[in-house]
């Protein structure tokens, strides 16, 4: 009987490792099909620190409607990609990170911050 209960359980595990990496894997194609211009245009817009420029405004509750539209265990990625994509020079690297890593709490959604790791800066979770 244990022996019964331990084969269950292993293979119990390889299923369930099996099925997270192709979770990760379909992200790749769910993001590819998913336009987040929107979402793109807001960590743009909110970071620059320009009072004039208020687009941002306009593209949040538009990115989290796209965001929405993403497998939760994609959204994260999702964000990465994008902020990749935008970042711009100085401080504003900092704040665009800040904004993407926070973006699904502001949107209400799941999950409550993502980690993202850019190349150049150090990578931190709200």
């Amino acid at each position: 009987m244990t022996r019964y209960f331990t084969a269950l359980t292993a293979t119990l595990l390889v299923l369930l490792a099996f099925s997270a990496v192709k979770a990760l894997g379909s992200c790749g194609e769910e993001i590819k099909s998913q336009r987040l211009s929107s979402c793109s245009e807001y960590l743009r817009d909110s970071s620059r620190f320009d009072e004039s420029e208020s687009g941002w405004r306009e593209e949040f509750p538009r990115c989290c409607e796209e965001l929405e539209q993403i497998n939760e265990q994609c959204r994260c990625q999702a964000l990465s990609q994008v902020t990749q994509q935008q970042m711009v020079q100085g401080r504003e690297k900092q704040e665009m990170l800040r904004t993407a890593q926070s973006l699904t709490s502001l949107c209400r959604i799941p999950p409550q911050s993502c980690e993202i790791q850019l190349r150049g800066l150090n990578a931190f979770s709200v």
